[in-house]
């Protein structure tokens, strides 16, 4: 799925992947799981087949508050020869009360970089990355929101997180389908 690589910068597609887990200290809920995980991979590679005919380069930066989803996300991307932009740093929410300037600094990154992309594949009913993307350059045609797949569960863990309708975008089923 490699595009070209002219280095020309119009012929670069930014992504930004922003996989919310949630479940973290300041979490009483989880956001996704890690079959969700799967399912932002399954997009995003299913978007790429159906509106990369001209094989751009593409570059995906990666936001998430899990190093787990950076190991899978990792593993799946170099499969498909893309390159990952991802800016290692402690996970935090902003709301904590100790934050180390790496943390912050990292937030400004995701922030930024969010904001930079030209299609982000969003966690449903995280606002950060949300926010990111409408501060930044990103039309909300090219924002595209995965919910978890429980999300109509009625489990304590997400009962108060919604489905967003669509639940998923329409090309995150199998192209072939």
């Amino acid at each position: 799925m490699k595009g070209n690589t002219t280095g020309d910068p119009s012929e670069l597609i930014k992504i930004a992947l922003v996989i919310r887990m949630g479940g973290i200290a300041s979490d009483a809920y989880s956001f996704l799981n890690e079959r969700d995980i799967k399912k932002f991979l399954e997009c995003l590679k299913n978007w790429l087949i159906l509106y990369n005919s001209r094989k751009k380069d593409v570059a995906v930066f990666l936001s998430t508050d899990k190093e787990l989803v950076y190991h899978i996300v990792t593993k799946e991307l170099e499969k498909e020869s893309l390159r990952l932009v991802y800016e290692p740093a402690p996970i935090v929410h902003v709301q904590h009360a100790s934050i180390s300037d790496e943390s912050i600094v990292k937030t400004f990154v995701d922030l930024f970089m969010i904001g930079w992309a030209d299609y982000g594949f969003l966690t449903h009913f995280s606002l950060f990355g949300h926010f990111a993307a409408i501060q930044g350059t990103m039309r909300s045609e090219n924002m595209f929101f995965i919910s978890a797949a429980d999300c109509d569960s009625k489990t304590k863990q997400y009962s108060f997180v919604d489905c967003h309708n669509p639940k998923y975008p329409s090309f995150c089923s199998s192209p072939s389908n």
